[in-house]
C-alpha cells in the first residue's frame, strides 16, 4: 500500500500483530509515579465552570484527583484503586466511597483501574476481557490512511457503545 507524505511515495508495509504489540509496549510511558496538571470546562447542573485537575498516580496502585475552580480552592477530591473509588465533595460537604465498579456509571462502557490508569498517561488501553489474555491472534490489523490500525472485535464492540450505537453480542 501507498502512502503520499508531502509529494514523497512511501510504501506501507503491513506488520502483523505480534510486532506491533511488541512496539507498543516498548514506547509506552514507563513511570513509577505520574503528575500531571490539566485545565477543562464543566457543566454542573446549569452553571458553566473553568476547573483544573491536579492528577497523581502511583502506577498500579492508586491514583488521586483534585479538582479546582478557577479560583484555586478544592472543591473535589477523588481517590481511584484497583478495587474502590472514594470521593469527597467539600462544596456539599459529603463522601462517598464504593467499588471501582462506580466508574462505569460515568462511561459509556465498564471500565477498570488498569483502563482508567492507561486512559490518563496514554498507554495502551486493553479491555477487561483481554487484560488477561493478549493472545496476537485475537487482534485484526490493516492499514487505514498510512497508518497501522490494529482492533479486536470487543474493541469494535467499545467504540460502537461510546458512540451510541447499538450492538449485537457475539457468542
Amino acid at each position: 500500500m501507498q502512502n503520499t507524505t508531502e509529494g514523497r511515495k512511501t510504501d506501507i508495509k503491513k506488520k502483523n500483530s505480534t510486532y506491533l504489540l511488541k512496539k507498543l509496549k516498548e514506547n509506552e510511558l514507563n513511570y513509577k509515579w505520574f503528575n500531571a496538571r490539566a485545565s477543562t470546562n464543566a457543566e454542573i447542573g446549569d452553571q458553566k465552570l473553568q476547573m483544573t485537575l491536579k492528577i497523581r498516580i502511583r502506577k498500579d496502585s492508586a491514583i488521586w484527583l483534585s479538582i479546582s475552580p478557577a479560583l484555586g480552592i478544592e472543591m473535589a477530591r477523588v481517590l481511584i484503586t484497583n478495587d474502590s473509588l472514594k470521593f469527597l465533595n467539600r462544596l456539599e460537604k459529603n463522601f462517598m466511597s464504593g467499588p471501582i465498579s462506580y466508574l462505569d456509571n460515568f462511561a459509556p462502557v465498564s471500565i477498570n483501574y488498569k483502563m482508567f490508569q492507561a486512559l490518563i498517561t496514554g498507554n495502551t488501553i486493553i479491555s477487561k476481557e483481554d487484560q488477561e489474555s493478549t493472545k496476537p491472534e485475537k487482534y485484526k490489523v490493516q492499514i487505514d490512511d498510512g497508518k497501522h490500525l490494529m482492533s479486536t472485535l470487543k474493541m469494535k464492540k467499545y467504540i460502537k457503545t461510546a458512540k451510541g450505537k447499538k450492538t449485537v453480542d457475539a457468542a
